[in-house]
């Protein structure tokens, strides 16, 4: 069959603007990674150019081989336990067994709920104080069986992908049941008075004529167990930077160093702006309050003086070197009232911005 000019401009004018969609939010973030990988660069400063010397040193992490490890271990989990126990489920509940509709929901609710919901309950029953589970084997007198299931590195991964395959079995639980609704009553009817069992019938009837949907569902599996991140990085997130950095064997005066020169790093370059010591603790993923107080025991200064210190000296090189006039330097410094500018200065230098000027020129004149 022909298809002719006008159908194919509708065509193209029907796919367009999901085309478009996805080069913006698939397509050029992948190219921007492609971009950034071929970069050093901290997020901070600026980025320079080292080709593919990221990707020969990554090649050589023995952490990068270890995920790796660990991205198989999530994938044959989800397509090993997610795929049959929602296969085995779907082939339950479309025996219309009574209330099959109420377990069809029960089954889908963990596919709708979002990763913080979902990380905070099986945190409560993980937890090796009062979680659920080591609460049951305490009260069955199994006490040496309870563990630290999140917090010991030989259970931390297992007890994740436990939660990964619950939380997505209800989506291949729908799909597989719309399948096995497609097929035809006349060919099982058939097979019963051919007098087939039941174990025949699924084996050499039912999964055969679903098997398409099986592998598309095999697809969809490992395609979204890559993707696997957040629930673990919600776990991260429980936990502060600071706390972090210490596990990979820094002492407190080196976490608190390394989080100051990354700070002062974005203050350097953003000073100019009207920043606030909240935005730079955000930066630093750090509280607010700590970081006030980590921030004036390395500097010896709190963060106010600090930034109005580097817009003073800013200032002090403009009103020597430029015939800018004094409130179009402050502006460009950082200072949006003139009156405050004139203040601070004053208390860097003992004097206002206009005496200092006519001090550098008399200076340079005499």
């Amino acid at each position: 069959m022909k298809i002719n000019t006008k159908t194919t401009m509708g065509i193209w004018l029907g796919i367009l603007p999901a085309l478009l969609i996805y080069t913006v939010f698939a397509i050029l973030p992948i190219l921007q990674s492609f971009y950034y990988s071929l970069m050093k660069w901290n997020g901070i400063s600026e980025m320079t150019f080292v080709g593919l010397d990221n990707f020969v040193e990554l090649l050589k992490d023995p952490d990068f081989w270890n995920s790796v490890k660990n991205n198989i271990l999530v994938v044959l989990a989800s397509v090993f336990g997610q795929v049959p126990i929602a296969l085995l489920i779907a082939i339950l509940l479309n025996r219309k067994l009574k209330g099959s509709r109420l377990f069809r929901t029960i089954g889908f609710l963990p596919v709708v709920l979002s990763t913080v919901v979902i990380s905070i309950t099986w945190n409560l029953v993980y937890n090796s104080k009062y979680g659920l589970i080591n609460e049951f084997l305490r009260s069955i007198g199994l006490d040496f069986l309870t563990q630290n299931w999140l917090g010991d590195p030989d259970l931390a991964l297992y007890s994740v992908l436990v939660v990964i395959v619950w939380q997505f079995v209800g989506l291949y639980l729908i799909i597989f049941l719309a399948a096995l609704q497609n097929i035809p009553n006349e060919v099982l009817e058939s097979a019963k008075i051919d007098g087939a069992s039941e174990w025949v019938t699924t084996w050499k009837i039912t999964i055969p004529m679903i098997w398409d949907t099986i592998l598309v569902a095999i697809v969809l599996c490992i395609s979204g167990s890559l993707k696997t991140f957040d629930l673990i990085l919600q776990k991260m997130f429980e936990e502060d930077l600071v706390t972090i950095i210490e596990k990979l064997g820094l002492d407190h005066e080196e976490t608190n160093d390394w989080l100051i020169e990354r700070a002062l790093e974005y203050i350097r370059q953003f000073y100019r702006e009207p920043i606030k010591a909240s935005e730079v603790a955000n930066v630093v993923n750090i509280s607010a309050n700590y970081f006030s107080t980590i921030f004036r025991q390395k500097t010896g200064k709190t963060f106010n003086e600090y930034v109005n210190l580097l817009r003073v000296n800013e200032a002090r090189k403009l009103l020597s070197e430029t015939s800018l006039r004094v409130g179009v330097i402050a502006n460009n410094v950082g200072f949006h009232e003139y009156k405050y500018f004139v203040e601070v200065f004053k208390k860097f230098t003992g004097m206002t911005p206009t005496e200092y000027r006519n001090l550098y020129n008399r200076e340079l004149g005499g």
